[in-house]
């Protein structure tokens, strides 16, 4: 008989979970099976083949075994068994474990919420959100002495399930002013997995971002030779970032869509009708089936979105995240009279990069 049995489940909102199922017996009885190490050795290969990270083959080779990760992960998982043999199979974790006496003076929690000391001033949405000129410090990436609450992951992107959805467009929806503010459509090739990744948002946000923890962020001129294309960007929004933040290491995942119409036309409506009305709603679609009854369907997963944010390429300075979603832009369009423009510095240190 197995020491533990591992499966995966996938709710309606693409989120996945490793569920492990055992005996009702003592972990130490679990851990002394004979067939523990190789019931570990695979669970820890479940999970990394679970993780969101594109690691290259080195490095996962590397893992394994210059660095023996499932060694040491089996010999941190049999730490119960010196507790066991040390505190004895009932150990004293807590303070109220020991007090044998029961005419101790017993005080009321007063307290509703978690204490959470403050580490920084949060800013503002009237703090603007702004980024150091010059190359980072060589101490940003080192990894000595970091801990997990150095780390955050606050991404809207789940990787394996925008990887099934496979978003391969974008559109644009208005309405006459004041009946209803204008939609965004991103459009899936896999239509059901596409609204997955809106379940999952509402499951968060309900049906309206207020912390603008989606950041939606439309980047023009992408080319010199075609100056009315442009790339939808979706990630973490910087203002979110810099409410939220108070680790010192974190990630930006960024999903990107080029869009090559013939001019700007759609575009500039929807940004106009955006001015307006300051909101849309950001909904998916099917690329394969873009009439108004399919959209009616989907527009109840929308997400209504209050902050958009549009900038020229050529505009884009070079320690600006944005620049992680910069990738294949080589010849950006510069108006003309545009002298020593960001773009130049920001594409040479991603070429240095």
């Amino acid at each position: 008989m197995k020491p533990f049995g591992i499966r995966t489940t996938e709710d309606d909102c693409g989120e996945t979970r490793i569920v492990i199922s055992h005996l009702p017996i003592s972990a130490t009885s679990i851990i002394g099976d004979h067939d523990y190490q190789e019931a570990m050795f695979k669970f820890f290969a479940r999970v990394v083949a679970e993780l969101q990270v594109l690691a290259p083959t080195e490095s996962l080779e590397s893992l394994f075994t210059k660095y023996r990760a499932p060694d040491r992960a089996f010999i941190a998982a049999r730490s119960i068994m010196s507790l066991d043999n040390i505190l004895g199979p009932t150990p004293k974790y807590r303070a109220v474990d020991w007090n044998t006496s029961t005419d101790s003076e017993s005080l009321a929690q007063i307290r509703a919420v978690p204490w959470i000391p403050t580490l920084k001033e949060k800013k503002t949405d009237e703090d603007p959100v702004t980024f150091a000129d010059g190359p980072p410090p060589e101490h940003l990436f080192g990894i000595d002495g970091l801990k997990h609450k150095d780390l955050t992951v606050m991404s809207p992107i789940n990787m394996p399930l925008w990887d099934k959805a496979k978003w391969s467009g974008t559109g644009f929806m208005s309405y006459p002013q004041g009946k209803m503010s204008p939609h965004l459509i991103l459009s899936f090739e896999n239509a059901e997995e596409g609204c997955k990744i809106f379940r999952g948002w509402q499951k968060k946000l309900g049906s309206v971002d207020e912390n603008s923890w989606i950041g939606l962020t439309i980047i023009t001129g992408i080319s010199r030779a075609f100056p009315w294309h442009y790339r939808i960007v979706i990630a973490v929004s910087n203002s979110y970032l810099s409410q939220k933040t108070m680790s010192s290491r974190f990630a930006m995942v960024y999903r990107l869509n080029d869009m090559t119409p013939k001019n700007s036309v759609n575009l500039d409506r929807f940004l106009s009708d955006y001015g307006m009305e300051k909101r849309f709603l950001l909904q998916p679609g099917d690329i394969t089936a873009n009439n108004m009854e399919t959209l009616n369907q989907y527009s109840s997963l929308g997400i209504e979105l209050t902050k958009l944010t549009v900038t020229a390429a050529w505009k884009i300075e070079s320690n600006d995240p944005i620049i992680a979603a910069l990738e294949n832009i080589d010849d950006p369009y510069i108006p003309e009279g545009i002298v020593n423009p960001p773009i130049l510095k920001t594409l040479k240190r991603l070429r240095s990069i």
